[in-house]
């Protein structure tokens, strides 16, 4: 990577340190063409033509950074399910996303399917343990 003491960008004709601009190692200089300022400009607009396209790239990238699965997959495993809860069956994903929750092992970092909120926090709050949802369901059916 050559260095630079600074760099203008075509964008805003501006000359600006190097710090202005993103790391590229694809180009010669290192950095990118265009300055941080309309690199982000030219995104915010492009968002603002593409609501849905930018809807879902983020959605995309929460789910690959959270859970190490793609959107494509994602949909695949509501499809599999016939958009239910693995659980309870229900067509209702409840919460505030209004979308099925990507259920994972804590300890293994392993996607097992997609649940509704309630479903999720049940869960979470048993701490994913099977011999507390046994003592559980004993409960219940005492108390029936």
């Amino acid at each position: 990577m050559t260095k630079y003491f600074s760099k203008k960008c075509p964008k805003c004709n501006e000359t600006k340190p190097p710090e202005e601009f993103h790391k590229d190692p694809r180009n010669k200089t290192g950095l990118t063409s265009w300055c941080n300022s309309c690199r982000r400009a030219k995104n915010k607009e492009w968002i603002k033509n593409n609501p849905e396209k930018a809807k879902r790239s983020r959605r995309n990238t929460t789910l690959k950074r959270l859970y190490g699965i793609t959107l494509k997959q994602y949909e695949q495993m509501f499809a599999e399910q016939n958009g239910m809860c693995a659980i309870c069956k229900t067509t209702d994903p409840g919460g505030v996303g209004k979308k099925f929750v990507v259920d994972h092992c804590h300890n293994t970092d392993k996607v097992r399917s997609l649940l509704c909120g309630k479903c999720n926090c049940a869960i979470g709050l048993l701490n994913e343990d099977p011999l507390l949802f046994d003592a559980a369901k004993q409960y219940l059916e005492r108390h029936a």
